[in-house]
C-alpha cells in the first residue's frame, strides 16, 4: 500500500522528535557550588553534562573540604547526586605554636586562614625575628619563628685608678661573641672558677656555630639551602601531601645550641579501612593463590590475612614461594589510602613473616600501577616485619587514591605469610 509522502513527513518528523527527546533526558545542567569551592579540571566551562558524567569539586586557596564532604558528583536521570551543595569547604587551620621559651604568644584572632598571632617576650629579654605572623593558604605562619634573646650587659665599666680581683673559690661566667658558641655546649661550658693557686679551672674556647642538615621523616625542604648550616641561617619545611605538622611551625633557626625547633610531620586520614573488622567482606579479597595441606584439609585463603586474626589457620600464605604471588583487596569504592600495617604469624612454631614488600593500585583492577620511590625512580621497597607478630606500620607519601590495592610480597623469612590492614579514608 501507498503512503502519502506528506504522511512519512511527519513520521519522520515524529521521530525526530522522539529520538531528540530521548538523548535530552539524563542531561545535568552545571552544578551549582557552595562558597570557597570550584569545580576542578577542564568542566568549568561546560553548561550541560551527560548522564554518568562525574564532576569533582576542590576547595580555594586557604581552605579544605568539612569532613565528610563527597568531593564528586555523578549525573544520574538528570540530577546530581549527592547533592553539589553537599561539598563545603572550611578554612585551613595553622598549627597551633609551641611555647615560646621566655615568651608568650597572643592568639588574636584564632588560628584559621588569615589569622595573626602576636609573639611577646618576657621582662629581660628581647625579640629576635618577627613578632606577628599570619596564617596562610598552605596552612603554614608566615615571616619568621621569632626568639626571645636574654638581655645582657657588656663587661662591667672600668675604674679609674682600680682593678678587678677574684677569690678562691669565686666563679666566672664566659658569653661568647654571636655566631659563636662554647666548645662542648654544656652549661658549664662557661664558668671558669678560681683555684686555690692562683689560676682558673680551666681556659674556655668559642667556636663557630654550626648546625647538620634536618632529618624530618615525610616532609621537605621550601625554603633555604641545604647544610651545613652556619649561625641563624633560617630553614623552613613543609610537610608531604597527606601529612600535618603536629610540632613546630615548619620554621627552624640555626642557634648556637643547634635548631630552634623540633618539626614532626603526622598522617591524614589514617582511619583502619576494614580488614580487621570485616567491614570488608572475605570475598573482596583475593590472591594469586592459597597454601592448601591436603592432608589436613587446611588452606590459607586470603581472607585470612586480616590483622590479628588468630587461631590454626591465621595468615594468608601463597601456593608458592615467589615474587609473582599477590594478595588484592577490593575497597568497594575509591578511597584516599595513606598506609599500611602488616604482620607476620607461626605455623607449628615456625615464625613467618615477609621483611620486604610493594604495592600497586587500580581502579578497574585490571590497569596495575606500583608506588614509586620518587628519589630513586624505581618501585618503592617498603621494609616489613622482622617477627610472627610485631605490627609494621608504613606510611604512603603521597597517598593514592583506588579501589583496588594490591600487596605484592618481596622478600621472606620462611614462607610467605601476612597479616594486615589497609589505612585511608573516603575523602
Amino acid at each position: 500500500m501507498k503512503v502519502p509522502m506528506k504522511s512519512l513527513r511527519g513520521l519522520w518528523i515524529l521521530l525526530l522528535i522522539s529520538t531528540k527527546t530521548k538523548d535530552a533526558v539524563g542531561l545535568c545542567t552545571k552544578p551549582i557550588i557552595s562558597n570557597n569551592s570550584v569545580i576542578d579540571g577542564s568542566d568549568t566551562s561546560k553548561d550541560t553534562f551527560d548522564e554518568k558524567s562525574t564532576v569533582r569539586f576542590k576547595c580555594l586557596p586557604g581552605y579544605e573540604p568539612t569532613s565528610g564532604s563527597p568531593q564528586s558528583v555523578t549525573c544520574l536521570n538528570g540530577q546530581w547526586k549527592p547533592a553539589p551543595g553537599s561539598f563545603t569547604c572550611q578554612k585551613k587551620s595553622c598549627p597551633i605554636p609551641s611555647d615560646l621559651l621566655n615568651g608568650r604568644y597572643e592568639l588574636l584572632e584564632g588560628v584559621e586562614f588569615g589569622a595573626v598571632i602576636k609573639a611577646v617576650c618576657n621582662e629581660g629579654y628581647h625579640m629576635v625575628g618577627d613578632d606577628t605572623r599570619m596564617c596562610m593558604a598552605n596552612g603554614e605562619w608566615n615571616g619568621r619563628e621569632p626568639l626571645c634573646e636574654v638581655a645582657t650587659c657588656g663587661a662591667p665599666p672600668a675604674v679609674p685608678s682600680g682593678q678587678l680581683q677574684y677569690k678562691y673559690g669565686q666563679e666566672l661566667q664566659y658569653v661568647c661573641n654571636s655566631g659563636y658558641t662554647l666548645r662542648g655546649g654544656s652549661a658549664s661550658a662557661d664558668t671558669v672558677r678560681c683555684l686555690g693557686n692562683g689560676s682558673w679551672s680551666k681556659e674556655p674556647q668559642c667556636i663557630v656555630v654550626s648546625c647538620s642538615s634536618p632529618n624530618i621523616p615525610h616532609a621537605r625542604l621550601v625554603e633555604g639551602e641545604s647544610g651545613p648550616y652556619g649561625f641563624r641561617a633560617t630553614v623552613r619545611y613543609e610537610c608531604n601531601e597527606g601529612f600535618r605538622m603536629t610540632s613546630g611551625t615548619g620554621q627552624m633557626v640555626c642557634l648556637e645550641h643547634g635548631w630552634s625547633s623540633t618539626l614532626k610531620c603526622e598522617a591524614e586520614c589514617t582511619n583502619a579501612l576494614g580488614l580487621g573488622s570485616e567491614r570488608i567482606s572475605d570475598e573482596k579479597m583475593t590472591a594469586s593463590s592459597a597454601l592448601s595441606k591436603g592432608l589436613l584439609g587446611l588452606t590459607w585463603h586470603p581472607h585470612y590475612a586480616r590483622l590479628d586474626t588468630w587461631g590454626r589457620i591465621n595468615a594468608w600464605s601463597p601456593a608458592t614461594n615467589d615474587r609473582s604471588q599477590w594478595l588484592q583487596v577490593d575497597l568497594g569504592s575509591p578511597k584516599r589510602v595513606t598506609g599500611i600495617i602488616t604482620q607476620g604469624a607461626k605455623d607449628f612454631g615456625v615464625i613467618q613473616f615477609v621483611s620486604a614488600f610493594k604495592v600497586a593500585y587500580s581502579d578497574d583492577g585490571s590497569s596495575w600501577r606500583v608506588l614509586q620511590d620518587q628519589s630513586r625512580k624505581s618501585d618503592k621497597i617498603f621494609q616489613g616485619n622482622t617477627d610472627n607478630d610485631t605490627h609494621k606500620k608504613n606510611l604512603f607519601s603521597p597517598p593514592f587514591y583506588a579501589r583496588f590495592v594490591r600487596f605484592l610480597p618481596w622478600e621472606w623469612n620462611e614462607r610467605i605469610t601476612v597479616r594486615m590492614e589497609l589505612l585511608g579514608c573516603d575523602k
